[in-house]
């Protein structure tokens, strides 16, 4: 079967408009290629049990991993510990730190959500609870 040179010159053009379609992009995307999380997931501090936590000063530093930045960081306790709201790159991480005010809490839950809207969460609690 024989095709003219037309023919052939668009079906030539049809398949390079259909490659030059389907290529590039980065992560926001094409999806995140590592699943989110964060290191590490749980972080507390040491008070007696049953006695109101009332930690000052930097706690800890927790890194981002995978998914697609930037990230927001959901913070319900903001009197009780103060964290930045967001975090711009994958691998950066954020500092946790007490504003001094006491809590009766079993732990106070972070939530990291990422370009993508996925999300993972840091709990933060006072570890000598957890051991009772």
């Amino acid at each position: 079967m024989k095709y003219s040179s037309s023919l052939k010159t668009l079906a030539v053009l049809a398949g390079a408009v259909m490659l030059a379609s389907c290529g590039g992009g980065d992560d926001n995307e094409a999806g995140a290629p590592v699943a989110l999380n964060v290191a590490p997931a749980e972080v507390g501090w040491k008070v007696g049990a049953g006695a109101p936590s009332c930690a000052t000063g930097a706690l800890s530093e927790v890194f981002i991993n995978g998914g697609v930045g930037p990230y927001t960081i959901q913070n319900p306790a903001k009197t009780i510990v103060t964290v930045p709201d967001k975090v711009q790159n994958r691998g950066d991480s954020f500092v946790l730190n007490f504003t001094g005010n006491c809590t009766q809490d079993e732990g106070i839950v972070l939530t990291v959500v990422d370009a993508m809207k996925n999300q993972v969460t840091v709990t933060v609690r006072n570890l000598m609870d957890a051991a009772t």
